[in-house]
């Protein structure tokens, strides 16, 4: 890749995925015409999950949902790691 002319580096064609994103229409697409696709291949759903945060012009409850879960994991997490610690000051 680094052998590439920096512009080839830097453009890189827009793929279709991203053009229904930009307009909104990515998610009704994944779950009419790709759902089966979209709910089975994990790798391709994390694809698409990338290209709706990055692309999309407006909030996607999903995404939302998805990062308020693996919030509410790191702060348990945390609080369980700290608990030991806490218990130890009072």
């Amino acid at each position: 890749m680094k052998y590439l002319p920096s512009f080839k580096r830097k453009f890189k064609p827009k793929r279709y995925y991203e053009e229904l994103a930009e307009n909104g229409l990515l998610e009704d697409y994944l779950k009419y015409k790709l759902s089966a696709r979209y709910e089975n291949d994990i790798e391709f759903r994390n694809e698409m999950l990338k290209i709706l945060y990055k692309a999309s012009s407006k909030a996607v409850i999903e995404l939302e949902i998805m990062h308020l879960e693996q919030l509410c994991e790191s702060l348990s997490y945390f609080l369980e790691y700290t608990k030991l610690w806490k218990n130890r000051k009072h």
